[in-house]
């Protein structure tokens, strides 16, 4: 996703970081409750993740393909979401 300039400034839709992250689908939630992004680490490599969105979320949850939660650690500052992924991973995030 790229930031335009508008007359409010200069705003990302969402940003994910670091770069073997690739945001892959961003769907409405089957519940009709929230938003889930679905992730993609790349590369053969353990770290932290972090997702910035244009919004603050109350509540995000990982969850697993068929969006039931995952009990893994997610954390919520402000509009940003940091999580730990794994080698090659698949990461469904529900924000609501």
């Amino acid at each position: 996703m790229r930031a335009v300039k508008g007359k409010g400034g200069e705003k990302s839709f969402i940003k994910v970081s670091p770069d073997n992250l690739i945001l892959e689908a961003m769907k409405k939630s089957e519940d009709g409750k929230g938003l889930v992004l679905r992730l993609h680490n790349v590369l053969n490599k353990r770290g932290k993740g972090e997702v910035s969105l244009w919004f603050k979320p109350r509540e995000a949850q990982l969850v697993n393909i068929l969006e039931n939660n995952i009990l893994e650690d997610i954390r919520v500052e402000g509009e940003k979401l940091e999580f730990n992924y794994r080698n090659y991973q698949i990461i469904s995030v529900k924000v609501t």
